[in-house]
């Protein structure tokens, strides 16, 4: 049953991907908390087989009811690149949505499979925890999968312009369990950022260990000094 639904999930492909040419705007991406009050994945061009889906519903439950973090996870065909670049988009999705509510505790994930984009976005009270060197380092870690994700796309693409449905859409579908799979294993890093022990208490608590001071002051270095000559005499 479940080949039966890829095999019809990914024939439509084709069509769906000329319709989105124009791309989304922060306003036209679906909710999923519209669809369903829990929801926490917006996939409304089919890209995420039900099985990363579910993987990412998983992490997202498990940020939620364990140290309050609302995450967002969106993948589309394509953004409106006349009006705004990833950042710009994902931070206006961001305000627009709510992510994260009062608390600033929200973080989106965000792919844009035709601008070639991926972004980890947070709200301010996740900046201590996942600055910005974490999160690039986090999609770094996922270039492969995103990168062969892409280049199975572009395959597809080519064998479609050649009439060669069936083969394109082979394609199409390795390409896009790349891309599931890249987005699950970016979630599942950031949850392994925000599940540590200290991450857990400045979350729920509001408190962190302050950092051991390893500077020297003047009284240390004068002590150092007369150690020495003591030990000299």
């Amino acid at each position: 049953m479940k080949k039966v639904f890829l095999i019809f999930l990914f024939a439509s492909l084709l069509p769906a991907e000329a319709a989105f040419a124009e791309g989304y705007t922060p306003q036209t991406v679906p909710n999923p908390k519209d669809v369903t009050h829990n929801g926490w994945i917006s996939d409304p061009d089919g890209i995420l087989t039900n099985e990363y889906k579910y993987m990412i519903d998983s992490v997202c439950w498990v940020l939620k009811r364990s140290v309050d973090v609302e995450m967002a996870v969106v993948a589309v065909m394509s953004l409106d690149e006349e009006k705004y670049d990833a950042f710009d988009f994902c931070q206006e999705l961001f305000n627009y949505w709510g992510i994260g509510g009062q608390g600033n505790k929200g973080v989106l994930v965000f792919l844009s499979v035709e601008t070639n984009d991926v972004r980890i976005h947070t709200g301010g009270g996740m900046e201590g925890l996942l600055p910005d060197a974490v999160c690039h380092q986090i999609i770094a870690d996922r270039k492969n999968a995103l990168s062969s994700g892409k280049e199975l796309r572009i395959k597809g693409t080519e064998y479609q312009s050649q009439g060669n449905d069936s083969t394109a859409n082979e394609y199409y579908r390795n390409a896009y369990n790349r891309f599931g799979a890249g987005l699950a294993m970016i979630c599942c890093s950031i949850a392994d950022v925000l599940l540590t022990d200290e991450a857990q208490q400045e979350l729920l608590l509001g408190w962190k260990p302050k950092p051991i001071d390893t500077s020297f002051s003047w009284w240390d270095w004068y002590f150092i000094a007369a150690f020495i000559v003591f030990i000299l005499l």
